[in-house]
């Protein structure tokens, strides 16, 4: 998923997280510590969340392993510094209900290193070719979850997997020139809509 942060009330940020299709995964809130030399050298910054946040199953998991568990609670802790940087988490397995035992636990991080190509040489102009889709996308997701609203979102329906139709509309928007065209962005908005009208549902 893509993660964006965003500064929140009292000093907090929020570390979103978002599926492959640009559907909900998690937020989580924390707050960073900076230190440094008394010459400014060995600059770092540490985030740590306050509270565990509740995730969906991973895909992985999906249909799988994912019936012995129904959430993960997650801790992540982020940590950057001249290089670029890392991000660790602590995962457990679990049911909703608190009296149940925890399924398992995972720890595991990964690294990003800075990098001297823009973000356009790296992906090959992809992300710019696709991302305005998915920022739309995310919009029509918002809409759908607005409210505090209960939902049930289904990771398939009559077989297809919905990361799958929503890819497809991804990729068709790659051949569109001006994606600033609001006849274009109101057609993605449908298309998207008519989408999550078969896997999102009031419960």
């Amino acid at each position: 998923g893509r993660a964006g942060g965003e500064p929140g009330g009292g000093g907090l940020w929020t570390r979103t997280v978002y599926g492959a299709d640009g559907g909900p995964g998690y937020s989580v809130a924390g707050r960073w510590r900076h230190e440094a030399d008394a010459q400014g050298a060995g600059a770092v910054s540490r985030w740590v969340t306050a509270v565990p946040a509740l995730a969906p199953i991973p895909r992985r998991d999906a249909g799988g392993r994912g019936e012995d568990y129904e959430v993960v609670a997650t801790l992540d802790r982020v940590e950057v510094d001249a290089e670029g940087w890392r991000l660790e988490q602590e995962l457990v397995k679990r049911f909703f209900s608190p009296s149940e035992p925890a399924v398992a636990r995972e720890v595991g991080g990964a690294v990003y290193r800075r990098q001297a190509e823009s973000e356009e040489q790296i992906t090959g102009g992809y992300w710019a070719e696709v991302g305005p889709f998915w920022a739309l996308a995310r919009g029509v997701w918002a809409e759908r979850l607005a409210g505090g609203r209960m939902v049930r979102v289904k990771d398939r329906v009559g077989g297809e997997p919905r990361w799958r139709k929503l890819h497809g509309l991804a990729m068709a928007s790659r051949e569109v020139a001006d994606k600033e065209d609001e006849a274009w962005r109101e057609a993605v908005r449908g298309a998207v809509r008519e989408v999550l009208a078969d896997y999102v549902e009031a419960r």
